[in-house]
């Protein structure tokens, strides 16, 4: 039970350094996710879900160094990536 313990709290630790970016373009790389918010600090992952066909969702999340770069990637709300709006 300790470890499941650790495993929950790191989960809630990577969640408070992580953001949810919706309207993802389905043809944007991580690596295109990533340069659009390292503005904002170091970012950490970059996470595009996926179907169960390996063909993208249109989210993504984004795992941060520092919980701080969340505040900041906030901001980048409604920015455009791809021609698209992220939400």
């Amino acid at each position: 039970p300790a470890a499941g313990g650790s495993s929950l709290a790191n989960r809630e630790e990577v969640d408070s350094r992580s953001v949810f970016v919706g309207n993802v373009d389905y043809s944007c790389t991580p690596e295109e996710v990533q340069q659009h918010f390292q503005s904002c600090g170091t970012v950490n992952r970059v996470t595009i879900r996926t179907d169960k066909f390996g063909q993208p969702k249109g989210y993504a999340y984004v795992e941060f160094l520092q919980s701080e770069a969340v505040q900041e990637a906030l901001h980048l709300n409604e920015s455009e990536l791809h021609g698209r709006q992220l939400i």
